[in-house]
């Protein structure tokens, strides 16, 4: 069988976060998404995460757009594939 995504070499795990843990939750039981589905948010939002750098500065309620625009357009540079830059 294949990994359920390519693994975080050499980056460190962020911390725990209750938002991340409560959107996955979220996916897993309101939307009833499979088991590989929440695995690949999962690593999205840790790759999202450590590529931003702290999880507490800035909360998730502080990011705007163009915080996740400056993040697509990072992924686009290292020629992701639309799969994961739609994600």
């Amino acid at each position: 069988t294949r990994p359920l995504a390519e693994p975080l070499a050499g980056l460190p795990t962020p911390p725990e976060d209750a938002h991340v843990r409560d959107f996955l939750a979220y996916l897993e039981i309101e939307r009833r998404s499979s088991l590989r589905t929440v695995e690949n948010y999962r690593h999205a939002l840790r790759v999202f995460q450590t590529w931003r750098g702290s999880p507490a500065e800035p909360g998730w309620e502080q990011l705007t757009p163009d915080d996740f625009r400056q993040y697509l357009f990072h992924l686009m540079k290292q020629e992701k594939g639309r799969a994961t830059i739609r994600l």
